[in-house]
């Protein structure tokens, strides 16, 4: 509900590969979003249609041959200046590296670098104006935590954000 309550005119749209998940999403939120199936990499929506997109710790749950076309996907339907929003997970944090390792839902997950994730996007048109990393001190270190702000530029952040234009 982040969306709406910060964007409370914007008509928002979820996509997935898995109709399961959509599914579910529809019974947790109701119908407050139109839900859209991608079935075989395609979303079922005409070119330039979107003013933004956020894909959030999707990128490594998409095998890496098919990085390039789900990004060249994305940038068909996003309007000309449109913006793609991207948080990964950094597998330049062990912390990180270990949680996913750990974690069942990512059984099959392949981390990706920001470097890696610039580069495809910039092969399928989408300029690179922004990134940052997101370290996040526990709660034993809650004392620290004024300092996350100023630690963005530091590429060993748990999560990174990559802000793309079409």
């Amino acid at each position: 509900k982040p969306f709406q309550r910060f964007f409370p005119d914007a008509k928002l749209v979820c996509s997935d590969v898995s109709n399961e998940s959509l599914s579910l999403s529809r019974t947790l939120n109701g119908d407050v979003v139109e839900y859209a199936w991608m079935r075989d990499g395609k979303l079922p929506f005409s070119p330039a249609r979107f003013d933004g997109i956020f894909a959030c710790c999707v990128f490594h749950h998409i095998p890496p041959d098919q990085h390039e076309s789900t990004l060249h996907e994305i940038r068909r339907v996003l309007k000309p200046g449109g913006l793609l929003m991207i948080y990964e997970h950094n597998p330049f944090n062990p912390l990180t590296v270990k949680a996913v390792r750990n974690c069942p839902f990512d059984e099959n997950a392949i981390l990706l670098s920001a470097r890696q994730l610039a580069s495809t996007s910039s092969r399928v048109g989408l300029d690179k104006f922004r990134l940052s990393y997101r370290v996040f001190f526990p709660a034993a270190l809650s004392k620290l935590r004024p300092l996350e702000n100023y630690l963005r530029w530091l590429p060993a952040g748990a999560q990174y954000f990559i802000a793309l234009r079409a």
